[in-house]
């Protein structure tokens, strides 16, 4: 255990995954994703828009989505 009591794993939080719902709207908004099993990190989520892997230049010119 830690020092904060908790047990520590390997295994992936549920705060990593995605729904089966938002896994098919990134894949359907990066073009449909050939093998599904292995995806870019991290996957970064703007209203419908999203990328894979490290792109900050097209973070940078998208509008910020201020609904959520």
């Amino acid at each position: 255990m830690s020092s904060s009591g908790r047990r520590a794993t390997n295994r992936p939080s549920r705060k990593a995954r995605l729904s089966k719902g938002e896994f098919n709207s990134v894949a359907q908004a990066n073009g449909g994703l050939e093998n599904p099993q292995v995806i870019k990190t991290p996957v970064v989520r703007n209203g419908k828009q999203s990328t894979l892997g490290y792109q900050p230049d097209v973070w940078k010119a998208w509008k910020i989505d201020k609904t959520f």
